[in-house]
């Protein structure tokens, strides 16, 4: 019964130990997957940022080259306008490649597009045509309030992805850092309470094995004087 009462609670100590540290490495898995997560996602975002800074930036290339032509009749605007707007839908491609799987910003990438596609077929053409009949009317306040008008829409809706993407990164970062705090002090909790285990389970096994053993010796001793009356429990 002694040594089967023993094992059983050999059995029962190592289990708990087992299982903090179980506990131990399953939190600290936790907190590195989201941790992996969120550098992924902040990376992702990085790159979206990029790509839509790219396209702001091929808008004002097409503004401001249309702006030239209109100033000074020079042709060599013109066919800076013609190339940026060569550019424009790759970059647009790209953009919606990395937003692919989020809807919301997949639908502002196309409205972008659709946005930018007007303000060349509806505006920027006519003002050509205009400024090849008389430069003073393509440059005259109507033209510019509607240039105007169409740099607040496609901007606006350029800055609302921005911040979409900002603020989805800053939430898992601080879900990470969360994570990561909790996990750390699960970590250390289930590190000091599996050294006590450790440390106590060690003095319990030393105090169940060592007694018996030096009551055995000093049994051992009086036999060896003679003594044939000594008994030791089973």
């Amino acid at each position: 019964m002694r040594r089967q009462s023993l094992l059983g609670r050999v059995v029962f100590v190592a289990s708990g130990v087992a299982a903090l540290v179980g506990v131990l490495f399953a939190v600290a898995l936790v907190a590195i997957l989201s941790l992996r997560h969120a550098e992924s996602r902040e990376s992702r975002s990085k790159d979206v940022a990029v790509q839509t800074l790219r396209v702001r930036a091929l808008y004002a290339d097409l503004e401001s080259s249309l702006r030239g032509y209109v100033l000074s009749e020079s042709p060599r605007f013109l066919t800076s306008f013609h190339a940026t707007q060569k550019k424009v839908p790759p970059a647009l491609d790209k953009l919606r490649a990395l937003v692919a799987n989020d809807a919301q910003q997949r639908a502002r990438v196309d409205q972008v597009r659709a946005d930018i596609n007007d303000y060349v077929q509806l505006y920027a053409e006519n003002v050509i045509r205009i400024a090849e009949i008389s430069s003073a009317a393509a440059r005259g306040p109507a033209a510019g309030e509607e240039a105007k008008h169409w740099t607040q829409q496609i901007d606006g809706t350029l800055d609302n992805l921005l911040k979409t993407e900002d603020s989805r990164v800053r939430d898992l970062s601080s879900h990470a850092r969360t994570i990561a705090n909790v996990a750390l002090v699960i970590g250390v909790a289930a590190l000091v309470i599996s050294t006590a285990l450790v440390l106590l389970f060690g003095a319990w096994v030393a105090r169940g094995v060592a007694g018996p053993v030096r009551r055995l010796a000093g049994a051992a001793t009086d036999v060896a004087r003679g003594d044939l009356e000594v008994r030791l429990e089973e």
